[in-house]
Protein backbone atom coordinates (compact mmCIF):
# COMPACT_ATOMS: atom_id res chain seq x y z
CA UNK A 1 0.00 0.00 0.00
CA UNK A 2 1.45 3.11 -0.39
CA UNK A 3 -0.07 6.91 0.54
CA UNK A 4 1.36 10.26 -0.50
CA UNK A 5 0.84 12.80 2.53
CA UNK A 6 2.12 16.82 2.48
CA UNK A 7 5.24 17.85 4.02
CA UNK A 8 4.67 21.50 5.32
CA UNK A 9 8.36 21.47 6.63
CA UNK A 10 11.07 19.01 7.59
CA UNK A 11 11.37 17.25 10.51
CA UNK A 12 8.00 17.34 11.00
CA UNK A 13 6.61 15.49 13.91
CA UNK A 14 2.76 16.36 12.50
CA UNK A 15 3.47 14.28 8.94
CA UNK A 16 4.81 11.34 11.12
CA UNK A 17 1.57 11.41 13.25
CA UNK A 18 -0.15 12.16 9.57
CA UNK A 19 0.89 8.34 8.55
CA UNK A 20 -0.22 7.36 11.94
CA UNK A 21 -3.55 8.58 11.78
CA UNK A 22 -3.99 6.87 8.16
CA UNK A 23 -2.53 3.61 9.44
CA UNK A 24 -5.17 3.74 11.93
CA UNK A 25 -7.59 3.20 9.30
CA UNK A 26 -6.28 0.87 7.92
CA UNK A 27 -6.74 -3.47 8.12
CA UNK A 28 -5.55 -5.87 7.44
CA UNK A 29 -5.96 -7.51 4.18
CA UNK A 30 -6.42 -11.08 5.03
CA UNK A 31 -8.99 -10.90 8.50
CA UNK A 32 -9.91 -7.51 8.23
CA UNK A 33 -8.00 -6.85 11.49
CA UNK A 34 -6.23 -3.98 13.29
CA UNK A 35 -2.48 -3.50 11.90
CA UNK A 36 0.45 -2.27 14.42
CA UNK A 37 3.47 -0.61 13.37
CA UNK A 38 6.60 -3.29 14.02
CA UNK A 39 9.19 -1.23 12.60
CA UNK A 40 9.83 2.07 10.62
CA UNK A 41 12.31 3.00 7.91
CA UNK A 42 13.03 6.12 5.95
CA UNK A 43 13.14 6.27 2.29
CA UNK A 44 16.09 7.65 0.51
CA UNK A 45 15.70 11.11 -1.11
CA UNK A 46 14.28 11.62 -4.25
CA UNK A 47 16.54 13.86 -6.54
CA UNK A 48 18.71 16.33 -6.47
CA UNK A 49 15.51 19.10 -6.75
CA UNK A 50 13.90 17.31 -3.53
CA UNK A 51 14.70 19.80 -0.58
CA UNK A 52 14.51 16.77 2.33
CA UNK A 53 16.70 14.32 3.25
CA UNK A 54 14.43 11.74 2.77
CA UNK A 55 11.64 11.50 0.75
CA UNK A 56 9.16 9.13 3.41
CA UNK A 57 8.66 6.10 5.47
CA UNK A 58 7.75 2.70 5.05
CA UNK A 59 6.39 0.86 7.62
CA UNK A 60 6.56 -2.64 8.62
CA UNK A 61 3.05 -3.50 9.86
CA UNK A 62 1.66 -6.75 11.69
CA UNK A 63 -2.17 -7.51 11.84
CA UNK A 64 -2.81 -7.72 15.59
CA UNK A 65 -5.38 -11.02 14.90
CA UNK A 66 -4.03 -13.07 12.37
CA UNK A 67 -0.49 -12.26 11.97
CA UNK A 68 -0.28 -10.84 8.50
CA UNK A 69 2.56 -8.73 7.62
CA UNK A 70 2.47 -5.72 5.07
CA UNK A 71 4.28 -2.97 4.11
CA UNK A 72 2.72 0.68 4.32
CA UNK A 73 5.05 3.32 1.99
CA UNK A 74 4.23 6.93 2.76
CA UNK A 75 5.87 9.58 0.23
CA UNK A 76 6.63 12.57 0.98
CA UNK A 77 5.40 15.73 -1.44
CA UNK A 78 4.82 19.28 -1.27
CA UNK A 79 1.57 20.83 -0.27
CA UNK A 80 -1.32 21.35 -2.77
CA UNK A 81 -3.01 24.03 -2.80
CA UNK A 82 -5.63 24.32 -0.27
CA UNK A 83 -4.14 22.01 1.72
CA UNK A 84 -3.59 22.88 5.12
CA UNK A 85 -1.52 21.87 8.32
CA UNK A 86 -4.04 23.19 10.57
CA UNK A 87 -6.85 20.40 8.89
CA UNK A 88 -3.91 18.09 9.68
CA UNK A 89 -3.62 18.96 13.03
CA UNK A 90 -7.35 18.97 13.87
CA UNK A 91 -7.04 15.49 12.71
CA UNK A 92 -4.44 14.59 14.59
CA UNK A 93 -6.17 15.87 17.77
CA UNK A 94 -9.12 13.28 17.02
CA UNK A 95 -6.96 10.55 16.62
CA UNK A 96 -4.43 11.18 19.65
CA UNK A 97 -7.85 11.57 21.77
CA UNK A 98 -9.00 8.13 20.46
CA UNK A 99 -5.65 6.79 20.87
CA UNK A 100 -4.44 7.76 24.12
CA UNK A 101 -7.71 7.65 26.40
CA UNK A 102 -7.74 6.71 29.60
CA UNK A 103 -4.07 7.99 29.29
CA UNK A 104 -3.97 11.89 29.10
CA UNK A 105 -0.27 12.30 30.20
CA UNK A 106 0.35 10.33 27.51
CA UNK A 107 -1.79 12.32 25.00
CA UNK A 108 -0.66 15.50 26.30
CA UNK A 109 2.91 15.00 25.61
CA UNK A 110 1.71 13.75 22.34
CA UNK A 111 0.10 17.15 21.19
CA UNK A 112 2.31 19.13 22.76
CA UNK A 113 5.59 17.74 20.19
CA UNK A 114 2.71 18.50 17.67
CA UNK A 115 1.69 22.18 19.30
CA UNK A 116 5.18 23.56 19.21
CA UNK A 117 5.97 22.06 15.93
CA UNK A 118 2.91 23.11 14.18
CA UNK A 119 3.15 26.75 16.63
CA UNK A 120 7.06 27.28 15.72
CA UNK A 121 6.94 26.50 11.89
CA UNK A 122 3.38 28.49 11.16
CA UNK A 123 2.95 31.15 13.94
CA UNK A 124 0.38 32.47 11.69
CA UNK A 125 -1.61 29.74 13.22
CA UNK A 126 -1.11 30.47 16.34
CA UNK A 127 -4.68 32.15 17.25
CA UNK A 128 -6.22 29.09 15.05
CA UNK A 129 -4.82 26.41 17.48
CA UNK A 130 -5.49 28.21 20.43
CA UNK A 131 -9.48 28.85 19.32
CA UNK A 132 -9.52 25.25 18.82
CA UNK A 133 -7.97 23.97 22.00
CA UNK A 134 -10.34 26.35 24.07
CA UNK A 135 -13.39 25.40 22.43
CA UNK A 136 -12.57 21.79 22.63
CA UNK A 137 -11.97 22.32 26.21
CA UNK A 138 -15.15 24.33 26.42
CA UNK A 139 -17.41 21.32 24.73
CA UNK A 140 -15.80 18.75 26.65
CA UNK A 141 -16.49 20.57 29.72
CA UNK A 142 -20.13 21.53 29.00
CA UNK A 143 -21.00 18.12 28.55
CA UNK A 144 -19.58 16.94 31.38
CA UNK A 145 -16.59 14.89 30.18
CA UNK A 146 -13.28 14.93 31.38
CA UNK A 147 -11.23 18.07 30.72
CA UNK A 148 -7.95 16.56 32.16
CA UNK A 149 -6.27 15.68 28.76
CA UNK A 150 -7.00 19.22 27.23
CA UNK A 151 -6.42 20.86 31.04
CA UNK A 152 -2.48 18.70 30.67
CA UNK A 153 -2.13 20.61 27.22
CA UNK A 154 -3.01 23.84 28.17
CA UNK A 155 -0.32 23.63 31.36
CA UNK A 156 2.34 23.16 29.06
CA UNK A 157 2.10 25.41 26.92
CA UNK A 158 4.56 28.40 27.47
CA UNK A 159 3.16 31.49 29.15
CA UNK A 160 2.05 33.68 26.11
CA UNK A 161 0.11 30.92 24.38
CA UNK A 162 -1.44 30.34 27.92
CA UNK A 163 -2.78 33.48 28.63
CA UNK A 164 -3.75 33.72 25.12
CA UNK A 165 -5.56 30.40 25.65
CA UNK A 166 -7.12 31.14 29.53
CA UNK A 167 -8.35 34.43 27.66
CA UNK A 168 -10.44 32.22 25.52
CA UNK A 169 -12.63 30.40 28.19
CA UNK A 170 -15.25 31.21 30.09
CA UNK A 171 -14.20 32.47 33.69
CA UNK A 172 -14.81 29.52 35.65
CA UNK A 173 -12.92 27.47 32.97
CA UNK A 174 -10.06 30.30 33.24
CA UNK A 175 -9.94 30.11 36.84
CA UNK A 176 -9.37 26.32 36.91
CA UNK A 177 -6.78 26.24 33.91
CA UNK A 178 -4.81 29.00 35.85
CA UNK A 179 -5.01 27.40 39.58
CA UNK A 180 -3.96 24.23 38.02
CA UNK A 181 -1.14 26.24 36.12
CA UNK A 182 -0.10 27.74 39.30
CA UNK A 183 -0.39 25.07 41.73
CA UNK A 184 1.69 22.31 39.27
CA UNK A 185 3.59 24.35 36.90
CA UNK A 186 5.68 27.12 39.12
Amino acid sequence: MKFDIPIYWFPSPLSVMKEYVILSRLRCPECNGRLSRVMQEAVAKKGEEWPYPISGDILHCRCIECGHELEVEFEFREPREGEDPFADFVEIFGFCLSEFEGNPQAFAGRMHIILMDLMGHRPDLVERVLGFLADEAITTAYSGGNITPHALIALRLRDEEFMKLVDMLPPGLARLFTSLRSRFYR
